[in-house]
């Protein structure tokens, strides 16, 4: 990943998810929509290697929206970007979308023109889908206005910035077994189990995210059972049954839920509390 700092602000250009209007994460840090044409790319001075410029051509079209990033000098403003890419990351990681980032420029890319700054940021080049990109609702747009502060501050806790990547860049990988052991390295580490690890897991789990209803308690312990089985199956090598597709998105829908749940209630998981 290679973030630079020109100037007081730069733009950080993400693959995965829309917005309908410009949602402020932070700080100098703003969330906006993105509308790009391939035929920007052709006329701008994306950069001197020709590399980078066809880079530009093929990522620049599905641009799908982008980080306004704000500071008060090149160095800091080559900072708050480089951290910004962990917001990407979790706006992601809240609607289990996959967002990344390839591209930075010096301008809106609606107003990119000939001179402005087109860079790649990141030579893995992953975000390259024909899928249709997480567009967010109104009722969407307005949770992250009311929780997304506490999300970030999150990301000060080991723990929930494990789950945030494993959830975010389970999809870097084709093949469902690596999926599986990424989702739960995530999901294990925000209730850190060291024994009884099936029982003592799905039980903090259920008892985490359904504290008041016993019914629904022993749903969610009878699925997080059933899922961890395919996930030692994954890990260890065993031949699977069934569909591992399914799995996959099931565990992610699993991670996702616990992820809501330490935002909504500000906290990553307390095992001790969830003993009794």
């Amino acid at each position: 990943m290679l973030i630079r700092g020109n100037g007081k602000e730069t733009y950080l250009l993400l693959h995965g998810l829309r917005v309908k209007r410009s949602i402020k994460l932070g700080d100098g840090l703003t969330v906006m929509p993105a509308k790009a044409s391939i035929l920007q790319a052709y006329i701008i001075d994306a950069a001197s290697r020709g590399l980078e410029h066809t880079v530009a051509k093929i990522f620049l079209p599905i641009v799908h929206s982008q980080l306004h990033v704000v500071a008060a000098d090149p160095k800091s403003v080559a900072v708050k970007a480089w951290n910004a890419i962990w917001d990407g990351m979790l706006l992601g990681a809240l609607f289990d979308c996959g967002v990344e980032c390839n591209l930075q420029s010096s301008a809106p890319v609606e107003e990119l023109k000939k001179g402005d700054s087109l860079l790649v940021t990141n030579y893995n080049l992953r975000g390259f889908s024909l899928n249709i990109p997480k567009i967010l609702t109104d009722k969407e747009t307005e949770w992250v206005e009311t929780h997304y502060s506490f999300a970030r501050n999150l990301l000060d806790d080991w723990r929930f910035q494990n789950a945030v990547l494993a959830l975010s860049s389970y999809r870097w990988h084709t093949h469902p077994r690596p999926r599986l052991a990424i989702l739960w390295s995530g999901i294990e580490g925000l209730f850190e189990v060291d024994s009884e690890i099936v029982f003592r897991l799905s039980l903090y789990i259920s008892r985490f995210l359904e504290p008041q209803s016993k019914k629904r308690r022993m749903e969610v312990f009878d699925h997080c059972k059933k899922l961890y089985g395919h996930r030692s199956k994954a890990v260890h090598g065993a031949k699977h049954k069934g569909d591992t597709t399914q799995m996959v998105e099931d565990s992610a829908k699993l991670l996702l839920r616990i992820i809501r749940k330490c935002v909504t209630s500000r906290s990553v998981p307390d095992s001790k509390s969830l003993i009794h």
